[in-house]
C-alpha cells in the first residue's frame, strides 16, 4: 500500500536537513559566546581609568570606576540600575556625552557630584513628592551622535523610556585618533545593509565577529603607527551628526518615547569668553582642547562648535522635536562660574544646576508635571 509520503524527499525538505547542522553550529556557537562572555572581550583592553575598548562601539566607561563610593550600574552606565520600568513612573533617559556623564574640570575633582540627571529627579522628589519620576544617566564620555544611536539599538533598547533627551556635538566635530577613523562612525548608505545590521546587533556571534575582526586590524595596522591629522577633520560632519540626530528620534518615536534635543553649551560663544581663554598662558590645561584638534584658537574652536549647535536646532525644526537650548541659555546667563577656565567645555556644577532647572522647566510646560 503507497502513501503520499512515499519516495525521495522535495528541494525543501532537502534544504532543510542540509541546514540543520549548520543551525545547530549557528546556536550552540551563540550560547557558548555567551556563556564564555566572549564577545565582551576587546582586543584594546584598557584605554584610561574611565574608558575600555568595546567590539560594538569602540568603547565603553570603565567597569571598574566608583565615582564618589557609587559603582559603575550593571547596565554600564553611572546612577542608578536600569531595572524593569514601574507603570506609575515617568522615565527620562538622558543620551550624551562626558558633559552628560558628568566629567569635570580638575578643580572638581574630574566628576561633577550631582549631574544634571541626578539633579532634575532630585528636584522632582522635593517639589512633587518621591517615585513620579527616574533619570537613567545614558552618558558615556567620548561618545558622538552615530554611538548614540548606536546605543539605543543595544544597550539601551529595552529600557521603555517615556522620554529620552539628546546632548551631544563635542564629539561630533572632534578629531579622532587617525583620519581614517572617522568612517567608523558611519552607516552603510544602502538600507538592506542598515537593516541586517540592526537585525545581528542582538546576537553574540556578530559581536565576538566585530571583536575578531578589531583584532585582526590592530594586528594589521600596529596600534603603534596611530597619528593625528595635522588639521582639523571632524569624527562627524554636519551631515552624518544630522543623520545620526534623525535616526536616534525616528527609533525613539517608534519605541513610544518623546525626544527633546540640547544644545550643547560652550564657554566661546563670544568675544568675551573667548578673550578670557585667548589671555591664557600658552600651557594652560584648557588650550588642550585646541592642540587636541589642531584649531589654533579659542574663536575657530568656538565657530566650529557653534556650526554643530545650529545643525541640532535645524534637525529639531524639521523633525517637530521639542528644543531646550541650552547654548542660547547660557549665552543669556552670563554667569562666568558656568566653565571652568580650565576646561570651556565641560560645565561645572552651577552649570549642571541650570540644566536640570531648565528641563524641570519644560516637564512643567509640556504639563507632565503641575507647577
Amino acid at each position: 500500500m503507497s502513501t503520499a509520503n512515499s519516495g525521495p524527499p522535495g528541494p525543501a525538505r532537502k534544504w532543510l536537513f542540509a541546514l540543520l547542522p549548520l543551525m545547530f553550529l549557528m546556536v550552540s556557537a551563540e550560547i557558548l559566546i555567551r556563556w564564555t562572555g566572549a564577545k565582551e572581550v576587546c582586543p584594546g583592553g584598557d584605554i584610561s581609568s574611565i574608558l575600555v575598548c568595546d567590539p560594538i562601539l569602540h568603547f565603553k566607561i570603565n567597569p571598574k570606576q566608583v565615582i564618589y563610593g557609587e559603582p559603575i550600574n550593571q547596565a554600564g552606565f553611572r546612577g542608578r540600575e536600569f531595572l524593569p520600568k514601574r507603570s506609575e513612573v515617568f522615565r527620562v533617559l538622558t543620551l550624551g556625552d562626558s558633559c552628560t556623564f558628568g566629567l569635570a574640570p580638575p578643580e572638581f575633582a574630574h566628576y561633577i557630584k550631582m549631574p544634571y540627571a541626578r539633579l532634575l529627579e532630585r528636584m522632582v522628589e522635593v517639589k512633587h513628592g518621591p517615585g513620579h519620576l527616574e533619570v537613567l544617566n545614558a552618558g558615556s564620555p567620548g561618545y558622538n551622535s552615530y554611538q548614540g544611536l548606536m546605543l539605543l539599538r543595544t544597550k539601551l533598547r529595552d529600557l521603555d523610556p517615556d522620554l529620552v533627551t539628546v546632548r551631544f556635538g563635542w564629539n561630533d566635530h572632534s578629531m579622532s585618533a587617525t583620519s581614517e577613523r572617522s568612517s567608523a562612525f558611519r552607516e552603510s548608505a544602502n538600507p538592506l545593509l542598515r537593516g541586517l545590521q540592526a537585525s545581528l546587533l542582538r546576537s553574540a556571534i556578530y559581536q565576538f565577529a566585530m571583536r575578531v575582526r578589531m583584532e585582526l586590524e590592530l594586528r594589521t595596522q600596529g596600534q603603534s603607527k596611530s597619528s593625528r591629522p595635522d588639521e582639523w577633520q571632524p569624527a562627524m560632519s554636519i551631515e552624518d551628526y544630522q543623520y545620526a540626530l534623525r535616526e536616534i528620534a525616528k527609533l525613539a518615536r517608534r519605541r513610544g518615547a518623546e525626544v527633546w534635543f540640547l544644545t550643547a553649551p560652550q564657554a566661546f560663544h563670544d568675544a568675551e569668553g573667548i578673550a578670557r581663554y585667548e589671555a591664557l598662558p600658552p600651557d594652560a590645561i584648557a588650550r588642550g582642547i585646541l592642540r587636541f584638534n589642531a584649531v589654533s584658537t579659542f574663536a575657530r574652536m568656538g565657530a566650529i562648535h557653534e556650526s554643530y549647535v545650529r545643525a541640532t536646532r535645524e534637525v529639531a525644526k524639521e523633525m517637530e522635536v521639542p528644543l531646550v537650548d541650552m547654548a542660547a541659555l547660557y549665552a543669556r546667563s552670563k554667569n562666568e562660574e558656568l566653565f571652568s577656565l580650565e576646561d570651556g567645555l565641560h560645565p561645572g556644577p552651577h552649570g549642571h544646576r541650570l540644566e536640570a532647572r531648565a528641563l524641570y522647566q519644560r516637564l512643567l510646560e509640556s504639563g507632565i508635571f503641575r507647577q
